[in-house]
């Protein structure tokens, strides 16, 4: 899928044997807007041993930049326009987080609204099985 930001093209689900949290989200979703924040957050805490890649869903290009401008969102994300990784991971819509695990299977999938940053780093140490502060 091509970077949001400058269009390289990145593969979902490819890192480099660490833990990867896939956020599945869109400018329209009004609760992706009030997660922003608590996924930032999350990233600033533990980005330096979970990799976070968010993928702008169902949207267009140009507002995906813009929310991700608005929000100040500094981990990386790609724009998904034809929903394939919503569709591979099999939820119904956005938002929706999946823990992958560095052997590139799905760990955990949370697809229910009202994420924080110690809800995520809880199910993260949880499908990681790693202690996070």
């Amino acid at each position: 899928l091509p970077c949001l930001g400058d269009g390289t093209a990145t593969e979902v689900g490819v890192h480099e044997g660490r833990p990867l949290v896939i956020v599945l989200w869109a400018s329209w979703c009004r609760v992706c807007a009030e997660e922003a924040p608590e996924i930032e957050a999350f990233y600033q805490a533990h980005g330096d041993r979970i990799d976070v890649l968010g993928v702008d869903t169902a949207d267009t290009r140009d507002r995906g930049r813009w929310f991700a401008e608005d929000y100040a969102l500094t981990y990386p994300s790609v724009f998904d326009a034809d929903e394939t990784v919503r569709i591979a991971l099999g939820v119904p819509g956005v938002p929706a987080v999946a823990f992958v695990a560095p052997d590139g299977t799905v760990a955990e999938l949370v697809a229910e609204p009202g994420l924080t940053a110690d809800s995520l780093a809880e199910t993260a140490s949880a499908a990681f099985g790693m202690e996070l502060p």
